[in-house]
């Protein structure tokens, strides 16, 4: 009886017992900043110190988190894959600007040269053998990251370590601590 009341009841009754509050817009949506839509002219100035930053981190959290969420080896290849992603966009803005870098210096070394001036040109070319090292250093990370060795696997091994934590953990808490007798 009291559900077909409310069904078909008095459309009054039903107004009074439906009072929702009202909830602030703030919880479902997030006013995006108008900064963060810009797309900046500036072109991004990635080092190969930033590189190996990203290298050095520990992606063991991340990976942690990430079974949590989806304990499916498929999800784990594809964390890895976004991993050597995100270091290849690091890698090519590192080489983009060097390669900038050395386009001023052919120019400054060219300009310099014809003025005759010795040892400017001398310092000139120290700088530019020095970007050229690191210019070297970055190759090597893209082909070992390519052929899946050296520096880049660090961050593989430590999400890996990660995930399989992560799994651990599930494991432990449904599997392990459950009571049997």
């Amino acid at each position: 009886m009291g559900f077909l009341n409310k069904l078909f009841g008095k459309k009054e009754d039903a107004q009074n017992n439906q009072q929702t509050p009202e909830i602030p817009k703030e919880i479902f949506v997030k006013d995006e900043d108008e900064s963060m839509l810009k797309i900046s002219n500036e072109p991004t100035v990635v080092t190969i110190n930033e590189v190996y930053q990203f290298i050095r981190q520990d992606f063991e959290t991340r990976g942690y988190q990430d079974a949590l969420v989806n304990e499916d080896e498929k999800f784990k290849n594809e964390g890895i894959e976004m991993l050597k992603s995100e270091l290849k966009i690091l890698l090519t803005q590192a080489a983009n600007y060097y390669n900038l870098e050395l386009n001023n210096l052919s120019y400054h070394i060219e300009s310099r040269s014809r003025a005759g001036l010795i040892d400017m040109v001398e310092q000139l070319n120290t700088r530019k053998q020095f970007i050229e090292g690191l210019q070297a250093q970055i190759h090597q990370l893209n082909k070992d990251l390519d052929n899946n060795e050296g520096m880049p696997m660090r961050m593989i091994y430590s999400y890996t370590r990660g995930f399989l934590k992560g799994l651990t953990a599930i494991s432990d808490s449904e599997i392990l601590n459950k009571k049997i007798l």
